[in-house]
C-alpha cells in the first residue's frame, strides 16, 4: 500500500525529518525538507545536474526513439514536447520501473502519444536509478515506480501553476520534488483560481512532500526570473503512477496518432493553396 495521507504517518516523518510547511492550513499534507538529498539519499544536488547534463539532447527534428536503450534529454522545442503548438520552457527525461509490464503513463496537460517512447527503463539512467534506490531504502512505504527529470537552463526557464493530473496517479499517494543545483529556484503554492497563497526559494537539495489530497486543492509552479540572477537548475518528480498501457498498444496508439496528425497537416495544406 503507498504511503496514506494521515496524521498517524505525519508523525512517522516527523520523526525522521525536521520540516517547514510552506502552506500552514495544509500542514498535514503539503511539507519541505532542506537538504534531503544530501542528508537522507547522500547525494550532491549539483553533481546529480552534471550527470543530467552528460545526456545527449535530442535534436527538434527527431523522432522519439523506441529503443529503450536510448536515453536522450527531451527538449521543450520537439513537437512531442509542445503544448498546444507552442515550445515549452524546460527539458525533460522519463524513467519508470517493470519497462517490460508496459507503459507507465502520466498523462499530464498536454500529453501526446508522440512522447510516450521518451519514457526509459530506469536502470538504463544511472542517476536516476541511484535516487530510486535510495528513495526506497529510506521510505519504502511511498512504492514510487515513475520519475521525470527536468532541466531550467536559466531563469527564462519555468513550469506554470498547475496540479498534477491526478487520473494515472495512486490514490491517497505522496507527490516528491527533489530540487537539482547550482542554482535556487523560487517555488510557489496558489488556490485554484491562481492567487498566489505561498512561495519559498528552495536550494538543491531540497524536497517537497505533497500528497494527492493536497495536490486537489492547491497549485504549484515555478515562475520566470531574472536569467542574470538564476542559473542552471532542475528537479527530479517521483510518483505512484498505477495505469500501465501494454507496449504494443502504444506503438498502435503512436501510430494512430502520427496518422492523424499528417491527415490534418494534408488539410491544412490545401486550405492554402
Amino acid at each position: 500500500m503507498a504511503l496514506a495521507s494521515s496524521q498517524d504517518e505525519q508523525h512517522h516523518f516527523s520523526d525522521r525529518y525536521e520540516k517547514s510547511y510552506p502552506v500552514p492550513s495544509m500542514k498535514d499534507d503539503v511539507f519541505i525538507v532542506d537538504n534531503f538529498l544530501q542528508k537522507h539519499l547522500e547525494e550532491d544536488p549539483t553533481e546529480l545536474m552534471h550527470e543530467f547534463l552528460e545526456i545527449p539532447e535530442q535534436l527538434e527534428s527527431e523522432s522519439i526513439s523506441t529503443d529503450p536503450a536510448t536515453v536522450c534529454i527531451i527538449p521543450g522545442s520537439n513537437p512531442a514536447l509542445k503544448y498546444r503548438g507552442n515550445s515549452i520552457n524546460r527539458h525533460k527525461i522519463w524513467a519508470q520501473k517493470d519497462y517490460r509490464d508496459g507503459l507507465r503513463a502520466y498523462r499530464y496537460s498536454g500529453w501526446q502519444w508522440a512522447i510516450a517512447n521518451a519514457t526509459k527503463p530506469i536502470e538504463n539512467i544511472p542517476f536516476l536509478e541511484r535516487i530510486r534506490r535510495k528513495l526506497e531504502n529510506v521510505l519504502p512505504e511511498l512504492e514510487h515506480n515513475h520519475y521525470i527529470a527536468t532541466m531550467y537552463k536559466n531563469g527564462n526557464d519555468s513550469i506554470g501553476l498547475h496540479s498534477d493530473k491526478d487520473k494515472d496517479i495512486q490514490p491517497d499517494s505522496w507527490i516528491m520534488v527533489f530540487k537539482l543545483g547550482p542554482s535556487a529556484r523560487l517555488f510557489q503554492f496558489a488556490d485554484l483560481d491562481g492567487t498566489i497563497i505561498a512561495e519559498q526559494r528552495l536550494a538543491p537539495g531540497a524536497a517537497i512532500f505533497m500528497s494527492t489530497k493536497a495536490n486537489a486543492r492547491i497549485k504549484h509552479g515555478v515562475p520566470k526570473e531574472s536569467s542574470t540572477e538564476v542559473g542552471l537548475s532542475g528537479s527530479i518528480v517521483t510518483r505512484a503512477i498505477t495505469t500501465v498501457i501494454p507496449w504494443d498498444e502504444v506503438r498502435k496508439r503512436r501510430a494512430l496518432a502520427e496518422k492523424h496528425k499528417a491527415s490534418r497537416k494534408r488539410k491544412r495544406e490545401l486550405k492554402d493553396t
